[in-house]
């Protein structure tokens, strides 16, 4: 992805809205300039933001070419702490969209299996958003969870789940399954990789975001799945 010389440095934005995500995640949005707002055209991609000298990149979580930003954001120290202290109305530094994105092409017409962890959910919102909002072909999303009965986005998941996905919170221990979702006990790509050797998961295309390990699992032996990330 290319970026015009005008919109590669981080620009001021102000927070105009910030919402409680649930697992401990708030969802923060930020008015961005125009020639920011225009580089953010795949799904997947993710921005760097910046507020007193503390400096993180996070995925955007909002439908592409609009406006504001949207990105999810946990206590997890540096400028994840000044992000979530921050009010309406007060200003960080937003960077253009950076990464490929996840090629959304290539699952045009076929089912998808999307794989992430925690708050990397952010990274495929607009992407299941998109593809329950039309006669897409089945997406199937394993969900990486602490805790089953408090999923992040648990009204979209289930919004998601009723639109025709299949969705899959992974936990780490037995719960009950939150309005209505599969809930399985392991880490997401590990029941992914189940599903997948048993046949009960498409290996068409796969997405996967969240932490390194998870990519060892999902491509398999010989790395011979078709397995894609948002970089």
């Amino acid at each position: 992805m290319s970026v015009s010389p005008s919109a590669s440095e981080a620009q001021g934005a102000r927070l105009v809205r910030r919402t409680d995500a649930g697992a401990g995640l708030v969802l923060l949005a930020f008015e961005v300039s125009e020639e920011i707002a225009a580089t953010y055209t795949e799904c997947g991609q993710y921005c760097e933001v910046a507020l007193a000298g503390d400096v993180a990149f996070f995925a955007l979580a909002g439908q592409v070419g609009e406006a504001p930003w949207e990105i999810l954001v946990r206590h997890s120290g540096g400028a994840s702490e000044g992000l979530l202290a921050m009010s309406v109305g007060e200003v960080a530094l937003v960077g253009a969209a950076r990464g490929h994105g996840f090629p959304v092409g290539l699952a045009r017409d076929r089912e998808l299996v999307v794989v992430v962890t925690g708050s990397a959910v952010g990274a495929v919102r607009a992407l299941l958003d998109v593809r329950t909002a039309v006669a897409a072909p089945v997406t199937h999303l394993y969900l990486g969870v602490r805790d089953a009965t408090d999923p992040p986005l648990p009204d979209e998941l289930a919004r998601w789940a009723r639109s025709g996905a299949h969705v899959t919170l992974c936990a780490s221990s037995n719960g009950d399954p939150h309005d209505g979702l599969d809930v399985r006990v392991g880490y997401a790509q590990r029941v992914c990789a189940s599903d997948l050797a048993a046949g009960l998961a498409p290996a068409g295309v796969i997405f996967a975001a969240g932490h390194e390990e998870i990519f060892a699992d999902l491509e398999g032996p010989r790395g011979e799945r078709p397995l894609y990330g948002n970089v």
